[in-house]
């Protein structure tokens, strides 16, 4: 009965993604006015331009007949009045068509180029190896290392991931010092790698971004890189904590924001620790980040410098943000606490899949009219106001039937009720069964749009397998546009906000990116969160070009 227990926790536990919801079930039309309104905030400057520009025509076409009809008035010199007259109009015209340019538009941020962390052969950590040391590390009862065991063999990971040697040391030493040595280990590499490949100096650089959710120390990590690297001492330097999986988005929407203002060179730094962040307890909510997250890490070169566009491999066309936060069931779906034991772990909730289906509908809903074909908005628009007027229609069917039936009450005391054989006879279909096609049936399914005419590289945040099977489902992706995110499931485990950087070296490693094809970065994580970042290829990049991917 135990066994029978313990394999039916289990499979739950695995269909957590498996059995995401249909958010293309409904759609808030306040969402998706949000996309269309970043969409003309973005395209103001198309407009306003031109705009301005036949008021500066218009004004030097009237200037003379004004001017004359002034000059008459005032018996003032005609030529003096033209002339003070279109100089004016020009000096308008100027002043408007460089107002406008200063407020609407930004200047573009590019991608120059990226690093991920490879680790070393000692760390890798085998299925197998993975059990052993589970049992004897001797923190788990048996039907932890049972649970345990049954998720790593169907979670997505291969034999080739890589733990810290402070969890694989026997016994597991989780000091502080062994967390700053694993940060140092894998920040250093990527950071070495990305200034080696954009022969870039540390001094360059007028932003620092790191994000790394659990391991916050002090200093923080961006002083240890400053330290490290001997930034300049005017550096924007920034350290994001607490801010899980999706912080990699988060850490490249604030780089940007800053390039904006301070413009320049900005290097974002995306990692996790898992030193002091490994669960030594029975608490299954907490047991299942053991079998998922690994050692990884990324490191990138953002630039908001006109004259980096010629080296640099994307420009970032949006960032659109989703925090439901404000929500408590979704601001506690993924939490970091103790226990009963006192032992600290992260605890995943029984309706994380839930929170997550709203945030990734909510975060879609607001980029798709910024990324898909017209003719894919328009099927989409046209479809939702169907839906609309269908259910609405079905909703005046629902309020006169219940007044019928309100009506038939009213009257039972003079009309007789049928015997229940007939009145089972006259509702059903002929089988016995009670007719209810009119109120459940919906012959007008919702529209997917098909985001495979939108973007050419998809990277999906790998947190499991079940999270990339159904965004596969959800979005009608092929198997070819997954294979990045399953790849690096496999090689690499979940390195949580730095998957996207693993998944985009995958196919920059595999020679898929040419120029003018768009890539989409889509992560989730506590909070609750879900974050887009969209790139445009401005070249073709050339295969084989990361070392971590050389397998």
């Amino acid at each position: 009965m135990a066994a029978n227990h313990n394999h039916a926790n289990a499979e739950a536990a695995s269909r957590t993604w498996a059995a995401m919801p249909d958010f293309a079930r409904s759609v808030q039309l306040s969402t998706l006015a949000a996309g269309y309104r970043a969409i003309a905030i973005d395209r103001m400057p198309r407009v306003t331009f031109p705009a301005a520009a036949i008021l500066v025509a218009l004004a030097c076409a009237w200037a003379e007949p004004v001017a004359r009809y002034v000059a008459q008035l005032l018996a003032a010199p005609v030529a003096l009045e033209i002339t003070l007259a279109r100089l004016l109009a020009v000096v308008l015209g100027v002043a408007v068509l460089w107002r406008c340019g200063a407020l609407n538009k930004a200047a573009p941020v590019y991608l120059l180029d990226l690093a991920v962390y490879a680790p070393p052969k000692e760390s890798l950590v085998t299925r197998q190896r993975f059990k052993n040391f589970s049992k004897e590390v001797g923190k788990f009862d048996e039907k932890s290392l049972e649970f345990q065991t049954r998720l790593i063999d169907r979670a997505g990971l291969g034999d080739a991931t890589s733990l810290p040697p402070g969890i694989l040391a026997m016994p597991p030493d989780i000091s502080m010092a062994r967390a700053r040595e694993e940060a140092e280990e894998v920040i250093f590499q990527c950071v070495d790698s990305v200034l080696a490949k954009t022969r870039l100096k540390p001094r360059d650089f007028t932003v620092l971004v790191v994000n790394c959710s659990l391991f916050c120390p002090t200093p923080s990590l961006a002083s240890m890189v400053v330290n490290k690297y001997g930034f300049k001492s005017n550096v924007q330097s920034y350290s994001l904590g607490g801010m899980g999986c999706s912080a990699g988005v988060i850490a490249v929407a604030l780089a940007k924001d800053l390039l904006a203002s301070h413009g320049g060179l900005a290097l974002v730094v995306s990692t996790e620790n898992i030193t002091q962040n490994w669960y030594f307890g029975n608490d299954r909510s907490m047991l299942i980040p053991n079998t998922l997250f690994r050692v990884g890490a990324s490191a990138v070169v953002m630039s908001s410098r006109s004259g980096d566009r010629a080296r640099a491999k994307y420009v970032l066309n949006a960032v659109v943000r989703t925090h439901r936060g404000a929500d408590d069931a979704s601001y506690g779906c993924v939490y970091q606490r103790e226990d009963d034991k006192g032992t600290t772990g992260v605890s995943l909730s029984r309706d994380l899949i839930t929170h997550a289906g709203v945030a990734l509908k909510n975060n879609i809903t607001a980029l798709a009219p910024r990324v898909l074909p017209l003719s894919e908005q328009a099927r989409f628009l046209m479809r939702e106001a169907k839906l609309a007027l269908t259910r609405r229609r079905q909703k005046a069917t629902t309020k006169a039937a219940a007044a019928a039936a309100a009506a038939a009450d009213a009257s039972a005391t003079k009309v007789p009720a049928p015997a229940p054989a007939t009145a089972a006879a006259n509702s059903s279909d002929g089988d016995g069964t009670a007719s209810t096609a009119t109120c459940t049936d919906d012959p007008n399914k919702p529209y997917v749009p098909n985001f495979g005419l939108a973007f050419d590289h998809f990277c999906i945040h790998t947190g499991g397998r079940g999270v990339i099977d159904a965004m596969q489902k959800q979005l009608r992706l092929s198997d070819s546009m997954v294979e990045p995110s399953r790849a690096t499931l496999r090689q690499f485990g979940n390195t949580s906000s730095s998957s996207v950087w693993y998944e985009l070296a995958y196919s920059e490693h595999e020679g898929l990116v040419r120029r003018g094809h768009r890539v989409w970065q889509i992560a989730f994580g506590s909070g609750f969160k879900c974050n887009s970042a969209v790139w445009t290829a401005l070249r073709n990049v050339p295969a084989g070009k990361h070392k971590a991917w050389d397998v």
